[in-house]
């Protein structure tokens, strides 16, 4: 089953709609969401400086 098959479809696409109404409407979830990026970020950057030292 296609992604943009489920979003086409009436029920579905509603339930889309107001999960993207609360994710928008939540600065929380943005912020946690940026915090895990760079995070992983970091955590790259320190694995491959450690990597580079053999």
């Amino acid at each position: 089953m296609k992604l943009s098959h489920i979003f086409t479809q009436p029920n579905s696409g509603h339930m889309f709609a107001r999960c993207k109404n609360i994710i928008s409407a939540s600065p929380v979830f943005v912020g946690l969401l940026l915090a895990i990026s760079s995070i992983s970020n970091i955590i790259e950057h320190i694995a491959r400086s450690y990597l580079a030292d053999f």
